[in-house]
């Protein structure tokens, strides 16, 4: 028995990609300004990053609006 999958267009299937990476881009962005800092495994730390740093590096390659 054999069944027909439909098949998206490749236009539409360009907008379903992109917009795929622009959500996880804004997750990834999101995670990092959320980060606060940390003690791990003997106490090994992690500092969170400072989010004008972070913008600053963003605007630098265009990742967001100026």
């Amino acid at each position: 028995m054999t069944s027909l999958v439909p098949r998206l267009a490749t236009s539409r299937s360009n907008q379903l990609f992109l917009a795929t990476v622009q959500a996880v881009e804004e997750s990834i962005i999101n995670a990092m300004i959320a980060a606060e800092p940390m003690t791990g495994y003997q106490g090994h730390k992690a500092a969170a990053i400072d989010h004008q740093a972070l913008i600053k590096l963003l605007k630098e390659h265009k990742a967001i609006a100026r």
